[in-house]
């Protein structure tokens, strides 16, 4: 009878981990459903995305709960039409890191106080003034050039004309390829770059539960890969448009 008892122990002792993942992948389920009832429409949210609480998910029940919010920047201010030369797209490429952004009419985003210790961004103009724009008034914000877009060139070509955003998709193919010159840093180095950048964002995660970053799309599309590979989940999928945004969570008991 007591070699019975201290099997029936033994194997409800190993069927608490089996247990406890259970209830975190329901956890993980009812986080999504929650993030689904949001309306997506242009470059806005109804309601606008927040991060979890206590209050939206009562099954939380003092696990942890980590989650980052990934804001593309907003629309830059400068002319994107046209059939132009080499010379008019390299203009053009050089002319984006250096302006502002349209006034947001609607915030995507609603973080509310406490939730955030400070709010982290690229440093480049755009996405400067959205952050700026979005939490200024209330937030700290730090920049760092780690969180700047991935750069490439355009191609030279100088005796044809093509829309801009054919010189702008061709020359990101070619560089992602790797036929670029010394003067960008390559498609292998600025993924170097974004995973040491994931690293970082799950460390200040788990010390400050909750990060905020705006930067850029092609830049978060590589970001949210490697946040994956650490553990973290997609909750909430906003599209790469500006100003549309991105939830990730890691739930730990």
């Amino acid at each position: 009878m007591k070699i019975q008892y201290r099997y029936l122990v033994l194997i409800l002792l190993g069927g608490m981990p089996v247990l406890n993942a259970q209830a975190q992948e329901n956890l993980y389920d009812d986080i999504k459903k929650y993030y689904k009832q949001i309306e997506i429409s242009e470059n806005t949210y109804s309601p606008p995305v927040k991060f979890i609480s206590q209050n939206e998910i009562p099954a939380i029940d003092g696990r942890k709960i980590f989650q980052i919010m990934l804001i593309r920047h907003g629309v830059p201010k400068i002319e994107k039409k046209g059939w132009v030369t080499f010379y008019d797209a390299r203009d053009f490429v050089e002319a984006y890191d250096t302006v502002e952004i349209y006034e947001i009419k609607k915030s995507p985003v609603e973080v509310r106080s406490g939730e955030v210790q400070h709010v982290y961004s690229s440093p480049l103009r755009r996405a400067k003034s959205t952050a700026l724009l979005l939490f200024g008034e209330d937030y700290e914000i730090r920049y760092d050039s780690s969180f700047i877009e991935f750069k490439n060139e355009i191609i030279p070509l100088p005796w044809i004309r093509l829309p801009l955003k054919c010189w702008r998709v061709t020359s990101r193919l070619i560089w992602m390829a790797g036929l670029h010159s010394s003067r960008v840093r390559s498609l292998p180095n600025e993924k170097q770059r974004t995973r040491g950048v994931a690293a970082r964002l799950d460390r200040l995660a788990h010390y400050e539960n909750r990060v905020v970053l705006v930067a850029h799309g092609f830049f978060n599309r590589y970001l949210i890969r490697y946040l994956k590979k650490k553990g973290w989940r997609h909750s909430f999928d906003g599209g790469f448009d500006y100003t549309n945004v991105q939830v990730l969570t890691k739930i730990e008991e």
